[in-house]
């Protein structure tokens, strides 16, 4: 019998890990929850480490990298071997259907102000690094910055704000005017030096220049 086996419990919708080959002691017990998104239907587990009915943490774990996901659990001190890891993400594919399915507006942390507000200084720091040039919208006259949309998902996916969905911010970003999109559409095509047409992210001009001094960047204007 392995050293620190783990089993998955249909009562409490939980993995349970064992200290000891025989069960006697649990080490931790990993609570499940499986969510869908009402927009997208994309769906992901949020697991919560529990240990003697202490709460050590939680963590979103996608299911086209679970185990990458789930490691991350690390850092709130579920200190465990690698291959446990592993297992207990076996397990937890092995009984997913087995798991009430939760529907849900939006994945996580709600996406407040504050949240929005941080996004948009991280773009704001990309858009100075790489030294984009903003550019008048035919429309409207107003200058904006053009992130190109695989940038904008790369970037999200990159950082602390990946467990959110990427069209909330989207929108999120255009209802606090950070952005703007043509009618209907949460991207904007326009033409590049190889003159054709690319989606992009158009973020206000004005108010990237606004945050030059609070986040001590130099943007090309």
């Amino acid at each position: 019998m392995e050293i620190m086996p783990c089993e998955f419990d249909s009562k409490n919708h939980c993995v349970v890990l064992y200290a000891d080959k025989d069960k006697t002691k649990v080490l931790f017990n990993f609570q499940l929850l499986r969510e869908k998104s009402k927009e997208t239907n994309a769906e992901h587990i949020n697991v919560t480490a529990e240990q003697d009915g202490a709460l050590y943490g939680s963590v979103i774990i996608r299911l086209s990298s679970m185990l990458e996901d789930f490691i991350k659990i690390k850092d709130f001190g579920v200190l465990i071997p690698r291959s446990k890891y592993n297992d207990i993400c076996k397990v937890i594919e092995a009984n997913y259907y087995a798991l009430q399915q939760n529907l849900v507006s939006s994945f996580g942390e709600e996406l407040s102000k504050s949240i929005i507000d941080d996004i948009f200084d991280m773009f704001c720091i990309y858009i100075a690094e790489q030294e984009i040039v903003p550019q008048a919208n035919t429309r409207d006259k107003h200058e904006y910055y053009n992130v190109p949309v695989e940038k904008f998902a790369d970037n999200l996916k990159d950082s602390i704000f990946e467990q959110f969905d990427i069209t909330d911010i989207k929108k999120k970003l255009l209802e606090v005017g950070y952005t703007h999109y043509n009618k209907g559409s949460l991207a904007n095509n326009v033409i590049g030096a190889d003159k054709k047409p690319h989606k992009v992210i158009s973020f206000d001009a004005k108010k990237v220049q606004s945050k030059e001094a609070d986040l001590g960047i130099t943007l090309k204007k």
